[in-house]
Parts: C-alpha cells; structure tokens; sequence
C-alpha cells in the first residue's frame, strides 16, 4: 500500500508518496537518480531519473528519504505559479 500527503507551503506545493516496500538498498539508495542504476530485473534504470528530470522542467524537485527495512519517501515539490 501507499500513503499521498499533499499540502502548500508558501508559493509551494508538496506531494509526498510513502510506500512500505522494504525501502532501498543502501548500497544504491544515494545513486537513484543517476541513469542506469536499478535493482528491478530487467529495469532500464531510467524512469527515476526521467521523472525527474520532467519535475525539474517544472521548476520543481524529487527527492526520496528511504527508510530500509520499512518504505520510502518520494516527495515532489512544485512551484504553485509558473514564472
């Protein structure tokens, strides 16, 4: 299952998706966002760093806080208008 948190701060919106899959392997878990790192077989390693990168086209961020052995954390942060 996963949790949706959303809420304004500011001129900005959050977007926090919480699952409770395990959370990620610490050996990989700093590396998420960088091309061809996966731990999915047969995972092309590029829908994170895809995702990302259309946020950002946004002036937003993605940000994820794992918590090994319980989930992870992914948070999207946009900017309310666009300027």
């Amino acid at each position: 299952t996963a949790d949706l948190h959303v809420f304004c701060e500011k001129d900005l919106i959050h977007i926090a998706i919480t699952d409770h899959g395990g959370g990620l392997d610490p050996a990989i878990a700093d590396n998420i966002f960088q091309p061809f790192i996966t731990s999915k077989t047969g995972g092309s390693g590029l829908g994170l760093v895809i995702t990302r990168q259309i946020i950002e086209s946004h002036h937003g961020t993605l940000e994820c806080l794992s918590r090994p052995g319980d989930g992870c954390t992914f948070t999207i942060t946009l900017p309310l208008t666009q300027s």
